[in-house]
């Protein structure tokens, strides 16, 4: 036991908790089952687990020296003597075991919060909370005072299934769930309802376009977006285009689970679909395989990555495309040769992906197939690898910091052209007369290191996005730029509400509302698990930004758009609220990951 406590006594520390008591250790006893993820993260700290190995290599090579001491000296029948070291053996334990918890609390005083990445973990707090509360996980409306019902929720018409779960599973498990019903609320843009050829009308095809790496261009002045991205800048007076747009967290595979099921994502270093096999989610897929769509997901990267080539087909996707898929598929259509991926690429050129995807939408257009299906760019993901044969536009020089930001911005423009004549080819040949598409940024750049040292910046987490919708937008709304927040949260409440929910309504957890309704209260929510645990959100012009433990710094993003500036005077009421309601759902949404409670098994 004197070893039990004192390894729990450091996982409590480093989690800044109350030091451990025989109470405590009952309740962790009891609901190990919530608490594992937290324990599970403290664990994974190079700092901690060193120090840990260093322990139980100690404790089993005492133990071994131990067992041979007991052996001789009963044998010989000195007894007394045995007793006398065995109590000496004992002291030194117990010394040794308080020793490694003073490491680690002076680790923890002194450490780097972008390394020791766990100290600050709202996840084990909530979950404290939880049992302070008789062990029950609270509701959504319960953990943020009713300000998700009313702001976040505030367009969806939905029923809460709390009493039938509660019948069936004997708890109400499942916080965020919840049954969709519709939408509400003024329309700031309007799509009309596609009409067939015998005058039926019908559902549109569904193209989600996610571009590796980019972000929002504004920063580096007002003709950025124009000279780097001007196959993208023209299409925007085509489409909507959404002014501040964000997505919630960094890494693709976490902007993967957004877009898809609306959530917020995990907060460990590993993100959920990687980490957890069997997790249950409900969205996007789900709901467009109700509806009879073909779900199909494609690029042109090896689809084992984070696990994709397993989870995907268990959540809805009924077609996988990788690199290899596409190499082929282009070799039997006769395309011409591409240079070749530079080595250390993660994928085929964009050139070859977008055309992979071009040539499976008019095979579904052929066969009369209602399509959904999830493209992801690669090009210009790091290192930033440029093309032998791609003459790089000379004014986006003027732009780049350091050579990295150049090749950062000269693979933005490379896929950007080929993105431009993607679109290009599919209005050509009739593909986006019935078609939405939906084209945004997967996460900011323009390095990984820069990502996870940004925070929450909007370097890394304010992505471009654009709608488009040939025919189906009325013409005084085409080339509209929406200025309310919105996030990739927030995509598949937008979807569902352009194609409308199933007859009865549909499962639905996620936090995201419809990008089409009038918020003016909207908060998007934001996190970087590598950078201190920093967390943010922003309400209209004012964004609030914490890291780690520090005070909330508060900009406001309209006046000072680089973020260089914190406010002096700002309404800290309003602040301690909206930041302790992001602490509070980022947390709970990642401890729902590790306890699979979104929603029940099949």
């Amino acid at each position: 036991f004197c070893n039990v406590v004192p390894f729990l006594d450091i996982l409590l520390q480093l989690q800044k908790c109350p030091r451990v008591d025989m109470g405590f250790v009952i309740n962790i006893y009891y609901n190990f089952h919530i608490f594992y993820p937290s324990l599970k993260q403290a664990a994974s700290s190079w700092v901690f687990a060193s120090l840990c190995m260093a322990w139980f290599v100690f404790i089993s090579l005492g133990s071994f020296c131990l067992t041979n001491y007991i052996n001789n000296k009963i044998t010989v029948g000195q007894y007394r003597l045995f007793r006398r070291k065995w109590r000496t053996s004992t002291v030194l334990v117990i010394i040794f075991n308080y020793t490694v918890w003073a490491i680690c609390t002076a680790f923890y005083q002194k450490q780097d919060q972008g390394i020791m990445y766990s100290v600050e973990n709202v996840i084990f707090k909530l979950q404290q909370e939880m049992l302070g509360n008789g062990g029950s996980t609270p509701n959504i409306q319960q953990l943020t005072a009713n300000a998700v019902e009313n702001v976040t929720l505030a367009s969806e018409i939905y029923t809460m299934p709390e009493l039938e779960l509660s019948e069936r599973l004997g708890s109400a498990s499942y916080p965020t769930l919840r049954k969709t019903i519709g939408y509400r609320g003024p329309k700031l843009f309007d799509i009309m309802e596609p009409i067939g050829d015998g005058n039926e009308k019908e559902e549109p095809n569904i193209v989600l376009i996610m571009m590796e790496s980019w972000k929002d261009l504004r920063y580096l002045g007002p003709d950025a977006r124009r000279i780097i991205t001007p196959q993208f800048d023209a299409l925007c007076t085509t489409g909507i285009h959404f002014d501040a747009h964000y997505t919630p967290s960094l890494q693709t595979s976490r902007s993967l689970v957004s877009n898809l099921f609306g959530n917020l994502p995990e907060t460990l270093i590993e993100p959920a679909i990687k980490q957890y096999p069997t997790l249950n989610l409900k969205g996007l897929p789900t709901l467009t395989k109700a509806k009879g769509y073909h779900n199909a997901f494609i690029s042109a990267v090896d689809l084992k990555w984070d696990n994709w080539h397993k989870q995907l087909p268990r959540l809805g996707f009924d077609q996988l495309e990788g690199w290899r898929d596409l190499n082929q598929l282009l070799r039997d259509r006769n395309y011409p040769p591409v240079e070749t991926e530079h080595e250390g690429n993660w994928g085929l050129w964009d050139e070859k992906g977008f055309n992979g995807l071009y040539e499976h939408m008019m095979d579904w257009k052929a066969n009369g197939t209602k399509f959904l299906v999830n493209f992801y760019s690669i090009s210009s993901h790091w290192p930033y690898q440029i093309k032998n044969s791609y003459d790089v536009p000379k004014d986006i020089e003027q732009f780049a910091r350091t050579e990295e930001d150049h090749n950062y911005l000269a693979t933005m423009a490379y896929s950007d052209q080929h993105l431009g004549r993607f679109i290009s080819k599919c209005r050509q040949t009739g593909l986006l007369n019935n078609t939405i598409v939906l084209i945004q940024g997967d996460h900011g750049g323009p390095s990984p290191v820069a990502q996870v040292n940004g925070g929450v910046r909007d370097e890394a987490t304010h992505s471009p996005a654009l709608l488009l919708a040939d025919g189906l937008l009325p013409p005084d709304q085409v080339g509209k730029s929406i200025s309310q927040v919105s996030s990739q949260a927030d995509i598949f409440a937008t979807v569902a509400d352009i194609i409308g929910i199933p007859e009865g309504g549909m499962l639905n957890h996620g936090i995201g509302s419809s990008m089409m309704r009038e918020h003016p209260d909207k908060i998007v929510f934001l996190e970087n698990p590598f950078k201190a645990k920093t967390i943010g959100c922003r309400q209209g012009d004012i964004k609030i930004v914490q890291e780690g433990t520090s005070p909330p710094k508060v900009y406001n993003m309209s006046l000072d758009p680089l973020e260089e500036n914190p406010l002096s005077s700002f309404d800290a009421n309003k602040t301690t609220a909206l930041i302790e309601m992001t602490r509070k759902l980022v947390g709970m949404f990642s401890s729902l990951y590790g306890m699979n409670q979104f929603l029940p098994g099949d």
